[in-house]
């Protein structure tokens, strides 16, 4: 599911923030982060894959995406924590350009599926040979989450202006799985105000964020 076109970070190069601001993503759609994991959207039917900052059609975003998402490698003394056996994520896709009667703007839910696990935690998966290096691995089963699709997915509109379309994966603590609120409605994600969003209901679910973006023509 990745282009050779799209940009994979390491833990060790900077967050692509002259891209974000190119995308106006930062301040109007989330605050600013530091990436942990990177996310893969695609869609099979139309061979389409969401790269940062790429543009697609409506038609290529008819169909359900699928999607993966994998730890950025951790090298030692990184600063970033370890992998949390305990923790599930929540996928979400929001569009921040959705326009309303009179022309102004609203962030609008496309997608939301919780309860998803990390695999690359799992006994049984293994990238690459273990050699002596059990100890990268937990001793004991992790934890599964059943799946659950909390907002069904919705295409985006063929419109004739651009929007921005953009895919946030969310990270939150085991004692909060099943207990994930769904947004009252789609428009404003239910808070029935301009600039209220996807950040704002990942902050009262307890969830942080990771994310990918592209474009809609």
């Amino acid at each position: 599911m990745v282009s050779s076109e799209q940009e994979v970070l390491s833990p060790t190069q900077t967050f692509p923030l002259k891209q974000m601001l190119t995308t106006k993503r930062i301040n109007t759609v989330l605050s600013d982060f530091y990436p942990t994991f990177t996310l893969y959207m695609a869609y099979p039917a139309t061979h389409t894959v969401a790269r940062l900052g790429n543009n697609v059609t409506a038609n290529d975003t008819w169909h359900e995406p699928v999607f993966e998402f994998h730890r950025l490698s951790r090298p030692p003394m990184s600063l970033m924590p370890a992998l949390q056996a305990e923790n599930f994520y929540t996928l979400a896709l929001t569009d921040p350009d959705s326009m309303n009667v009179g022309g102004t703007k609203s962030e609008v839910c496309h997608w939301i599926v919780s309860n998803l696990t990390n695999m690359e935690l799992a006994p049984e998966y293994h990238p690459f040979e273990l050699d002596d290096k059990v100890d990268d691995y937990p001793p004991t089963p992790i934890r599964t989450f059943t799946p659950q699709v909390l907002v069904p997915y919705l295409a985006p509109e063929n419109v004739t202006d651009s929007h921005r379309l953009v895919f946030v994966l969310l990270e939150g603590n085991s004692s909060m799985a099943n207990n994930v609120t769904v947004p009252k409605e789609r428009k404003d994600w239910g808070y029935g105000e301009r600039g209220h969003g996807v950040q704002n209901w990942a902050w009262e679910n307890g969830l942080h964020v990771n994310d990918d973006e592209m474009g809609e023509d």
